[in-house]
């Protein structure tokens, strides 16, 4: 009865175990880990600045820094959470059908109904299970779309960040570090790469914004004191 419904991001499907309805996750990549692009050993870790006259260069590999974003995690947790209470819905109007199906099944081989008592049955399954499917198909688009929705504006975020570092460090060029990606770097000195930097930045940045919003919900459930 489940039918089954995908998601995705650069091809990658999550399932949710035992569910029909598909959540389609980036952190999934993190099960098979991209072969590194070949690098200097990590015994300067400090970037250089620049001589004069020459370009102030670094790497990220946002694919690294998006699975180390803490509000990434955060959001797709929320988001898998929701996907579990829909299925839950989808779950609930499949038994009914499966139910209503055998109900029909046994009253059809007893002979137990009139033949009006079953095509009535039988109009309600059909009924039941046309509801079933724009249930699904609604649950479904309403998931994908806030997917994402979240995987746009954590990539905002990363590259938000990697221009702030760009701007304050005076950075002349910052490469894409993820050997996966269509504009991945062959090869890069560890010295360059500012990766943790950025990671840095955005947890940083998300964990103001959450205890600044911590702060702001207090203050609204505080009421002033009734003068006597």
């Amino acid at each position: 009865m489940k039918a089954r419904i995908y998601a995705s991001l650069v091809g990658i499907a999550v399932l949710l175990a035992g569910s029909a309805l598909v959540l389609g996750a980036a952190r999934a990549q993190e099960k098979a880990p991209a072969k590194a692009p070949a690098r200097e050993p990590a015994a300067t870790k400090a970037v250089a600045e620049p001589a004069v006259g020459q370009y102030k260069i670094g790497v990220v590999n946002r694919k690294q820094a998006f699975d180390n974003y803490e509000r990434q995690k955060q959001e797709f947790t929320a988001l898998e959470a929701e996907v579990k209470e829909k299925q839950t819905e989808i779950d609930k109007l499949s038994e009914l059908i499966k139910g209503e199906q055998k109900q029909y099944d046994d009253a059809k081989a007893s002979g137990t109904m009139t033949p009006e008592q079953l095509t009535e049955l039988e109009e309600k399954v059909k009924s039941d299970f046309r509801k079933y499917r724009a249930d699904y198909d609604r649950l479904q688009k309403d998931i994908d779309s806030k997917h994402m929705s979240l995987i746009k504006r954590m990539k905002q975020d990363i590259d938000s960040a990697v221009a702030e570092i760009g701007n304050a460090e005076n950075f002349h060029l910052i490469l894409e570090g993820d050997p996966n990606s269509p504009q991945g770097t062959l090869y890069y000195a560890s010295s360059i790469d500012i990766t943790p930097r950025v990671i840095e930045r955005l947890n940083s940045k998300a964990g103001k914004e959450n205890r600044g919003s911590q702060e702001t919900r207090g203050k609204a459930v505080e009421r002033p004191a009734t003068k006597k």
